[in-house]
């Protein structure tokens, strides 16, 4: 089964583009959740069969395709082939750990400023805010 890492994408990006390839080359599509499956009749009693898993991770899409040799060797070029952008880098891994810290504010009762909800005091009209 070959797999590729499709780097600075999501699976939510990618599925559309899956879908979108495999309907040009007249396959019938199925998502569900991460997967894609894609049929395409051949004969009577006959089709082609081609699953498509998806498993994001930070800043890469893992994918993993499984079916007909042929068109899965067609399917892998055409993933090749996405401008992809480059590997974004892992700020953790040079040392730099960025958070991002959500700060709430609320109307002070006697001035109706606003003021962070962790300050004892309004920097407006300096009443008390918690007893």
């Amino acid at each position: 089964m070959p797999s590729l890492l499709l780097y600075g994408h999501s699976s939510y990006e990618i599925i559309p583009l899956i879908e979108i390839w495999f309907q040009s080359e007249g396959f019938e599509t199925c998502i569900l959740a991460n997967k894609v499956e894609a049929k395409k009749k051949i004969g009577i009693l006959s089709s082609l069969n081609v699953s498509v898993f998806l498993e994001d991770s930070p800043n890469v899409c893992l994918t993993r395709i499984n079916g007909d040799p042929e068109i899965t060797s067609k399917f892998v070029q055409y993933l090749n082939s996405l401008p992809l952008p480059p590997p974004r880098l892992n700020n953790e891994a040079n040392g730099t750990v960025i958070r991002e810290k959500e700060i709430v504010k609320i109307p002070c009762r006697y001035c109706g400023a606003l003021i962070i909800i962790t300050e004892n005091r309004c920097f407006n009209c300096g009443a008390v805010l918690k007893v």
